[in-house]
């Protein structure tokens, strides 16, 4: 749960689904648990403070109510807590995946404050048995960034 968050504020949820629209080897493969911010955002980059409890997701480009982020890779381990900052103005946290492969969540993902939370990797994301959201916005996945046959 995120801190300051009461158990009746936040959801959790434990989404029993693959979102992939692409073939994936990692069925059989064991992930290490990576979240690398990639240098799209220039001086605004995103940055990952990891503790023994929790990974925090701060930093990142602020357009207005927005708060951008974009990542080589995000992968949540099982265990693994991740939460991205909510700063007090921010409404909406869209995280992008630029890399080549699919993100692979099966610990607890999660935003401090209120905002809703887009993830958006083309190459698919996948939630495991052990995948939880504590997000008290909405959250919506998504596969691909352009629309085509």
């Amino acid at each position: 749960m995120a801190p300051g968050a009461t158990a009746s504020q936040a959801k959790l949820f434990r989404p029993d689904v693959v979102l992939n629209s692409k073939p994936s080897s990692l069925a059989t493969e064991t992930l290490v648990a990576q979240i690398i911010p990639d240098n799209t955002l220039g001086n605004e980059q995103s940055t990952v403070l990891n503790t023994q409890e929790q990974n925090r997701i701060s930093g990142g480009a602020i357009q207005g109510p927005n708060l951008f982020h974009s990542f080589e890779e995000f992968n949540i381990n099982t265990g693994q807590h991740v939460y991205f900052a909510n700063p007090d103005h921010i409404e909406t946290i869209l995280s992008r995946v630029t890399g080549s492969n699919i993100s692979e969540i099966d610990g607890l993902l999660g935003v401090d404050g209120t905002a809703n939370l887009f993830l958006l990797n083309p190459n698919g994301i996948s939630f495991g048995p052990n995948a939880q959201l504590d997000i008290r916005g909405s959250f919506t996945a998504i596969l691909r960034t352009e629309l085509g046959d």
